[in-house]
C-alpha cells in the first residue's frame, strides 16, 4: 500500500506546486504572492499539461465501495471556531459540510468518478461501485487538541501530529460503535488557526514552500480518513482563489473546494494503490489542483441538488482535461491503456476503436481520442473507459483518422503498447490482453487501422448441451414488491419461479418449496440490488434451442394497493453444461433510447411480460402487445422519482 516519499515541482505559468505523494495524498499550496494566485486561478491555469502524462492509470487496487457513508468529525474545543467572523456561525459551516456530501450523491459531478472502476468488493449499484453517499455528522468533540499528546496544542511551535488526527478518528469510531470498511471515510475538521505536521512527508500546514492544505490516507488500524484544517486560516495558498461565497459563508465555501479534491481522491485511490499516474504520482485531484474553472456571479461553478457550490475541477481521462461533470459509465466496462511511442497522435487527428466479435463483425465502436482533444505526445500514456454493450471481444481494431490542416500531410502514430481490460460491474477483472512492441503498431494515412487479437478475452465456444441456467437481474429505480411473483420461461421448458410472492395462492405455486423467499432469502427485490437465481433443466437441451428468455410479472395487490411496477436495469443469462462449462447468452446493462432502465413491467393493462433474445444480439420485446399503450411499458422510472 505504501509507496516511497518523493516530491516533484510542477509549474503552471507563475504557479509552482510542490506535490508530495506517499500513502497520503497531499493537496499542496501554491508558492507565489497573493495577487498572482488570484490572477492564476481566474485564468484557470491547469496543473498538468494534457499532452503529457496526465492520465491516471489503473494500478489494480480497490476503490471505495458504495453506497458510501462519510462520517464528519468536527473537533472544535470550547472557544475555537470555524467561522472567524464576528457572528462565529460555526453551525452553518458544519451544516454546509454535511449538505455538500448529500447533494453530491448521484450528481453529474460525482459521475466523473465512474470512469475509474476497480474492485470494490460488492455487487454493483446504479453508479457502478460508487453508489449513493450518506453523510453523518458525529457529535461535536469539544476536547482539547492536546487530549492525546500534552505537547500538541495546534500552534506553530506545538502543532498537532498526524498521530493525533488518527487517534481522534479511532476515538470517534469507538465512541459511536462504528465498524470501518471499504465504504466508510472519516473526515476530521479542525478549527481556524490550528497547525498540524505529518512526519510521513516531513511537512506542516505552515511550512512555507512545502505547506500542505489537506490530505487523505488510511489509519494504522485500516480506516480511510482525511484531515481538513480550516483552510482560510492557512493563507492564500489554500484558499483556491475563492473570494465570492455562493452560500454566504466564505470559510465553508473555501473549505469545500479542498474537501472535493480530497474526497474524489479518497474514492478513486483510498489506499494509494488504485488510480494515479505512474509518470507523476498524481491522483485525479492533483492534476487540477485548486482549479475551479469559470464561476458565476454568485461565486458558484456547480449546482448540486438545487444548491450552489464552488468545487475543484476533477481530472477526466475520457475528456483529456479538468471537468465539472461527466456522463455516467456503468459496468461492465472496456478499459484501454494506450502508450504512444516515438511518433505522436496529432491534436487535429482522431482515433476510434471497433470491438469485434468472434466472427469478425464489429459490435461496438468507441472514440479513444476525438479531434477536439489535445495531442497524445510521444511516450505518453492515455486511459479510456467505456460501457460495454456486449460480451468480451475476440479482437480490438484501432483506426487513425487525419484531419489535415493547410499544408499538413497525413498523420502517423506509433502505438508502443496497448493494455485492454474487461471488467465486471463490481470492478473485478473478466479478462486482460496486453500487446507491446517497438512499436506494437504504426498507423499511417495509407495503413490507418490495426487489429489486435484478444484471445484472452475471446468467449469460449458454447456448450453443446445445457443442463442449468443462471439468471442475474439488477433491479433499477422501482422495486418488485414482496407480494409480486416473477416467472421466467425458456422455449419448450416449464416456467420457473424467479421470485415468489408472500401473498400467493395457498397451493404454493411459485413459493420456492413452500417459502415466500427467493433462493437468496429475499422477499422483495429492492431498488438497485442484484438477484441471481439458478435452475436445472428437466433434461439436457441443445444450446441452439434456447433462443429466448421470457420474464413475467404477476401481482397480488393487497387492499388499497395499486398495481406493482418493476424496472429491470440489467440482466445476465449464463448457460452451463453437465461439466460446468458455461457461456454467456445475454448481458444487458445499457438502457437504450434515453430510457433509465432496460425494461419496465407494470400492472394491467400495461405490459407485464418481456422476452429477451439469447442469441448475442441483446434484444428484447414486450410479449403481451402493450408496449405502445400510453408509453407506459417502455418509460422507466426517472432516478429520484
Amino acid at each position: 500500500m505504501n509507496r516511497n516519499l518523493y516530491g516533484k515541482l510542477i509549474k503552471s505559468g507563475q504557479i509552482d506546486y510542490l506535490i508530495f505523494l506517499r500513502r497520503y495524498r497531499l493537496l499542496v499550496r501554491a508558492i507565489f504572492c497573493i495577487s498572482v494566485l488570484a490572477a492564476s486561478v481566474a485564468a484557470n491555469a491547469q496543473q498538468c499539461d494534457p499532452t503529457s502524462n496526465c492520465d491516471v492509470e489503473d494500478q489494480g487496487g480497490s476503490i471505495m465501495a458504495g453506497p458510501t457513508t462519510v462520517f464528519l468529525i468536527f473537533w472544535l474545543p470550547n472557544g475555537s471556531h470555524y467561522d472567524t467572523s464576528a457572528s462565529h456561525d460555526d453551525a452553518t459551516y458544519e451544516n454546509l459540510m454535511t449538505r455538500f456530501y448529500t447533494d453530491l450523491s448521484g450528481s453529474s459531478y460525482f459521475n466523473i468518478l465512474s470512469q475509474y472502476p476497480s474492485t470494490c468488493g460488492i455487487a454493483a449499484t446504479n453508479q457502478t461501485c460508487l453508489g449513493t453517499i450518506t453523510a453523518t455528522a458525529l457529535p461535536i468533540d469539544t476536547a482539547a487538541y492536546n487530549q492525546f499528546n500534552a505537547g500538541a496544542l495546534g500552534t506553530s511551535s506545538k502543532p498537532l501530529q498526524d498521530s493525533d488526527v488518527q487517534s481522534e478518528v479511532q476515538k470517534m469510531i469507538t465512541a459511536n460503535g462504528i465498524t470501518p470498511g471499504q465504504n466508510t471515510e472519516f473526515i476530521v475538521f479542525t478549527a481556524a488557526g490550528i497547525q498540524e505536521c505529518n512526519s510521513s512527508f516531513g511537512s506542516c500546514t505552515d511550512s512555507g514552500s512545502t505547506q500542505y492544505c489537506a490530505y487523505h490516507g488510511v489509519t494504522t488500524s485500516g480506516a480511510i480518513y482525511a484531515f481538513m484544517p480550516q483552510v482560510n486560516s492557512l493563507g492564500s495558498g489554500c484558499q483556491s482563489g475563492v473570494s465570492r461565497s455562493p452560500n454566504n459563508e466564505i470559510f465553508a465555501d473555501q473549505e469545500i473546494v479542498i474537501l472535493s479534491h480530497e474526497f474524489f481522491e479518497s474514492v478513486s485511490d483510498p489506499g494509494g494503490d488504485a488510480w494515479f499516474s505512474n509518470a507523476t504520482g498524481s491522483e485525479i485531484g492533483d492534476n487540477c489542483n485548486q482549479q475551479t474553472g469559470s464561476v458565476g456571479s454568485n461565486g458558484s461553478n456547480v449546482t448540486l441538488n438545487s444548491n450552489p457550490y464552488v468545487v475543484e475541477q476533477i481530472w477526466s481521462n475520457n475528456d483529456g482535461g479538468c471537468v465539472l461533470s461527466d456522463s455516467f459509465v456503468s459496468g461492465p466496462t472496456f478499459e484501454y491503456t494506450t502508450l504512444t511511442g516515438g511518433d505522436d497522435l496529432r491534436g487535429d487527428s482522431s482515433a476510434i476503436s471497433n470491438l469485434d466479435a468472434s466472427g469478425g463483425a464489429s459490435f461496438q465502436t468507441v472514440t479513444l481520442k476525438p479531434q477536439s482533444q489535445p495531442e497524445w505526445a510521444n511516450n505518453s500514456t492515455h486511459v479510456r473507459v467505456f460501457q460495454a454493450s456486449g460480451t468480451p471481444p475476440a479482437g480490438v481494431a484501432i483506426t487513425l483518422t487525419s484531419h489535415n490542416g493547410f499544408g499538413e500531410t497525413d498523420d502517423n502514430w506509433n502505438i508502443q503498447s496497448l493494455d485492454f481490460k474487461v471488467k465486471n460491474p463490481n470492478g473485478s477483472l473478466t479478462c486482460e490482453q496486453t500487446v507491446s512492441g517497438n512499436p506494437a503498431a504504426r498507423l499511417t494515412g495509407q495503413a490507418p487501422t490495426i487489429t489486435f487479437a484478444t484471445p484472452n478475452c475471446a468467449p469460449p465456444p458454447p456448450p453443446a448441451s445445457i443442463n442449468q441456467i443462471h439468471v442475474t437481474i439488477e433491479t433499477g429505480n422501482d422495486n418488485a414488491r414482496s407480494d409480486s411473483e416473477l416467472w421466467a420461461t425458456l422455449p419448450g421448458e416449464p416456467s420457473f419461479c424467479l421470485k415468489p410472492s408472500n401473498n400467493a395462492d395457498p397451493d404454493g405455486v411459485c413459493a420456492n418449496g413452500g417459502s415466500a423467499t427467493d433462493q437468496n432469502g429475499k422477499q422483495s427485490w429492492d431498488n438497485w440490488t442484484f438477484s441471481t437465481e439458478s435452475f436445472s433443466l428437466p433434461l439436457p437441451e441443445p444450446a441452439t434451442s434456447l433462443t429466448s428468455l421470457v420474464i413475467k410479472l404477476i401481482e397480488h395487490d393487497s387492499t388499497f394497493e395499486t398495481d406493482d411496477n418493476w424496472d429491470i436495469q440489467g440482466i445476465t443469462v449464463t448457460l452451463t453444461d453437465a461439466n460446468g462449462n458455461s457461456t454467456t447468452a445475454l448481458n444487458m446493462s445499457n438502457p437504450q433510447n434515453g430510457d433509465n432502465c432496460i425494461a419496465r413491467l407494470k400492472g394491467s393493462p400495461n405490459a407485464t411480460t418481456v422476452a429477451f433474445t439469447l442469441d448475442g444480439t441483446n434484444g428484447h420485446t414486450y410479449v403481451d402487445g402493450k408496449a405502445s399503450e400510453a408509453g407506459q411499458s417502455t418509460t422507466c422510472k426517472n432516478n429520484g422519482d
